[in-house]
């Protein structure tokens, strides 16, 4: 068929200007497929002048596969006089499609016009054009008002769900891609129900409680917070160094009674310390320990030398470290191999004068030694933000213990934690969204 078609002198598709300012891609066809008339961005698309493609059937730029699954379509716009919508992926591109028949005056289908757009839109990186299709997201916090004002102007490109918990969070998690939560709430059903899910952000470092959760979803990335803990942390720690050597409890109690006691609180300085876990945490509040005149020993795996710390201990070496320490401050991960790893040989390896802090996860504690030491006075005290049951029940002896000091495992919590955890999410969710999932950071073994 030539350039003077009736299709084109009919329906005026003569306007060069309205075509090629479209940015999806537009063809009009007759019944044999020839190209009529087409815009520059397909003519861009096939890497070809508008002489090289007007004239030329459609199926000359098709590879046999693309057409043997194009072909169909166009055939059926033809045989059913109606319009046609589809959606296909090329090379990680996904397309949506529309095919229009176009009628002659008495109502004869003489060819189709086809718009191909790109799905759901194009996202500018550097000088390449990279199209994908659109991310989605559920975020759960109850603080997502944050994570929504951040996120959203970053990442068009991404379709983000917000709820507050995972009571709400479970009807949504089936079409969901990634979850962006600290995720208790997702049980191992709950998991397995969500077939589309490719990544899961634990805004919290530990990850323990996803074990079972995620047991069955091999095929699932696994990030946590790694990196953002240690200033809160360390402040928490301190509050319960301070708690005990300053004895808050029995200052409270003076407050209430009307009781002026001027006793002598002890002082952080020069004392020692020993930090069971030496990951990034620890890393910081060693360095705090340190402004405050303390020593710090660490206990790894390994007693391979960590900058910052005064020397370093293995955990085989566990007696030996807290012999003269007079705190030994927990941060290990809960795992099989750490389970009560701090128990009734370590409480008997300390000073009677040293004290426990526990500000990791409960189960690394073993709770009923660690009440008998107190009671017995191998130890002196303890500070606890974490049990092996939280909330902590009525009947545990530690809520009456005078020479404990609680707090309602808010360690990993501050008014900061959102901008913090989101310096994490963002440039994993970039690398996820252009799929470069070899630079996501830290990623979870399991």
């Amino acid at each position: 068929m030539d350039r003077n078609s009736p299709i084109k002198t009919e329906y005026n598709l003569d306007l060069r200007t309205v075509f090629d300012s479209v940015e999806d891609s537009i063809v009009v066809l007759d019944r044999d497929l020839v190209i009529i008339e087409a815009n520059q961005k397909l003519f861009d698309n096939f890497n070809s002048t508008r002489d090289e493609v007007i004239g030329h059937t459609l199926t000359d730029f098709f590879s046999d596969e693309v057409a043997e699954f194009r072909v169909p379509m166009y055939r059926k716009v033809f045989a059913e006089n109606e319009s046609l919508e589809y959606e296909s992926e090329r090379d990680g591109v996904w397309y949506q499609t529309k095919l229009k028949p176009l009628f002659d005056d008495n109502g004869v289908v003489i060819g189709l016009a086809c718009l191909k757009r790109y799905w759901p839109l194009r996202i500018e990186l550097g000088e390449e054009i990279q199209v994908c299709r659109m991310t989605n997201v559920l975020i759960v916090d109850n603080e997502f008002e944050k994570y929504k004002s951040h996120l959203e102007p970053i990442f068009p490109e991404v379709d983000f769900s917000y709820v507050a918990d995972g009571d709400t969070a479970a009807p949504l998690v089936a079409e969901t891609e990634v979850i962006i939560s600290i995720g208790r709430w997702l049980t191992a059903d709950m998991a397995n129900a969500a077939k589309n899910l490719k990544w899961m952000q634990c805004n919290i470092t530990g990850t323990d409680h996803l074990d079972d959760s995620l047991a069955g979803r091999p095929d699932v990335i696994l990030t946590n917070g790694r990196g953002i803990h240690g200033p809160q942390m360390t402040e928490t720690t301190l509050l319960h160094m301070l708690a005990l050597y300053r004895e808050v409890r029995r200052l409270t109690k003076n407050q209430r009674d009307h009781v002026f006691d001027r006793f002598l609180p002890k002082v952080l300085d020069t004392r020692k310390v020993a930090i069971l876990g030496l990951g990034a945490i620890a890393e910081h509040m060693a360095r705090t320990f340190k402004a405050l005149g303390m020593t710090v020993y660490g206990i790894s795996r390994t007693d391979r030398p960590v900058e910052g710390i005064d020397k370093v201990f293995s955990r085989d070496d566990m007696a030996e470290a807290v012999a003269d320490v007079d705190f030994l401050v927990v941060l290990l991960p809960y795992s099989a191999d750490t389970d009560k790893i701090v128990n009734a040989d370590t409480f008997k390896a300390m000073k009677s004068t040293a004290c426990l802090i526990n500000v990791a996860r409960g189960g690394v504690v073993d709770e009923t030694a660690l009440i008998k030491a107190l009671n017995g006075g191998e130890i002196a005290a303890a500070g606890l933000d974490v049990y092996e049951v939280a909330p902590l029940p009525d009947e545990s002896p530690l809520w009456d213990m005078d020479n404990v000091f609680m707090t309602p495992f808010t360690g990993g919590r501050s008014d900061m934690y959102a901008e913090r955890i989101l310096t994490v999410i963002e440039p994993n969710l970039r690398a996820y969204v252009d799929g470069k999932l070899d630079q996501m950071i830290n990623v979870v073994e399991k």
